[in-house]
């Protein structure tokens, strides 16, 4: 296998725990309209005592000969399904700062919970994302945030909080949202579903990292040819530092839904 000329790369990654063995990743090379699977890992884990690099997010999931081509490629997306920002809240909370000190209205308007992109995607999607700081997905938080931040030195930005799109970037996003029923047990959405290896099945890891990965390539510009729109792009006024959840807009993806039987 060879990587089309002019391709760019996508990386969709499940993230699990740091000392999980069970990260799942998958790789694409978008050319034009063209999607190209390089390859995937369903099961693995990081070196220890090695350092973050793209080549260790890599390496798992295809030949080692491909390695190169990917590593030069100019333009690659890396798009995490994982938080890649605490709440304000929160960070200001581990630094002394002043903090309310009164009960929220509700958990998911509680400020050392949850970020603003997590209660916009609450009321958009009616689905509750779990809090990186009161949950266990913390484990998985602090992996991606420490990765994300290991690749800077390989010229990469973590979108939107080091500003707008570079020619490597890594984004934060969400595959539930993109399922017929929002459930991790459920397919994705027929556009996307149609793209990913019959090898990779629902209710697993691999799965999620492929949609992880056809949504890097819709951030890029993939699908519009196939009427699939751009992600939701951060709400004004949203702090950036928190990041934002790149999705597909509600009212599309519902309408995949509509009439379904639970």
């Amino acid at each position: 296998m060879k990587i089309p000329p002019q391709s760019k790369i996508v990386i969709g990654w499940d993230v699990r725990g740091w000392m999980s063995n069970e990260q799942a990743v998958a790789v694409l090379a978008l050319s034009g309209d063209s999607i190209e699977w390089l390859g995937y890992c369903e099961r693995f884990k990081f070196p220890l005592s090695k350092p973050f690099s793209l080549s260790s997010l890599l390496t798992p999931a295809f030949d080692s000969h491909l390695l190169p081509g990917v590593l030069e490629c100019t333009e690659i997306v890396i798009a995490i399904d994982a938080p890649l920002a605490f709440s304000s809240g929160f960070c200001a909370l581990v630094n002394g700062r002043p903090q309310p000190n009164s009960p929220p209205k509700s958990e998911i308007y509680n400020p050392l919970a949850y970020r603003a992109c997590e209660r916009w995607i609450r009321d958009q999607f009616n689905k509750k994302p779990l809090s990186a700081s009161f949950d266990k997905l913390g484990n998985n938080a602090s992996l991606a945030i420490s990765f994300a931040s290991s690749l800077k030195h390989e010229r990469f930005s973590l979108v939107p909080q080091e500003g707008t799109r570079s020619s490597r970037s890594i984004i934060e996003v969400y595959p539930g949202l993109t399922k017929i029923g929002m459930a991790r047990k459920h397919p994705a959405i027929p556009p996307l579903a149609q793209e990913i290896p019959a090898e990779m099945e629902p209710n697993t890891d691999i799965y999620d990292a492929a949609i992880c990965a056809l949504l890097g390539a819709i951030y890029l510009g993939w699908g519009r040819e196939l009427a699939i729109p751009d992600l939701v792009q951060p709400i004004d006024g949203i702090d950036k530092a928190e990041g934002w959840i790149y999705c597909l807009p509600p009212d599309y993806t519902r309408s995949f839904c509509m009439g379904r039987e639970e």
